[in-house]
């Protein structure tokens, strides 16, 4: 279901559909990776922590995503990570990945805890979030200024703010 990735690794291995593209890889790599024929994910057989691949390459553990990608596309760059645009985590085609931002990937998938907080409108207590009553932290938050206030105050008096 997903389009054709137009890059390199796509017109040397002359994949449409992706399968070419995995044989590009080393036979070590293949027998690790069953494709789905309804879904056109590459789903990985060998050991998964939290849903996602993982393996050793060499003398190093890797996310097997993201070994497969840098194999068959390029380099993943320094601060981004690999969105799997089919959201099947076990899922190692290059084909289902796009690079983001760690803050682009937290924001997309809507379990993600990033992603539930952006789509508040009001805090805990009913203060909305608009321009005057909301404070942004230095390290990307944001706090109900009505509520920091009266945090505040109660931290100064010795007590602890209400539930």
């Amino acid at each position: 279901p997903w389009p054709a990735v137009e890059d390199p690794g796509d017109i040397v291995a002359g994949a449409g559909g992706g399968g070419h593209l995995m044989l590009l890889l080393p036979e070590s790599l293949q027998r690790r990776i069953k494709p789905d024929l309804n879904t056109g994910c590459w789903l990985w057989l060998g050991s998964l922590n939290r849903g996602y691949g993982n393996l050793q390459w060499k003398t190093r553990w890797y996310r097997a995503h993201r070994l497969i990608y840098a194999f068959l596309i390029g380099p993943i760059p320094l601060g981004k990570v690999l969105d799997h645009r089919c959201r099947v985590r076990s899922c190692v085609n290059p084909q289902h990945l796009r690079i983001v931002t760690l803050r682009e990937n937290s924001l997309e998938n809507s379990c993600a805890i990033t992603a539930k907080k952006a789509e508040q409108t009001h805090c805990l207590r009913g203060h909305p979030f608009n321009v005057q009553n909301t404070y942004a932290h230095p390290r990307g938050s944001r706090q109900c200024r009505t509520c920091r206030r009266m945090g505040s105050r109660l931290r100064r008096r010795g007590q602890g703010m209400p539930s």
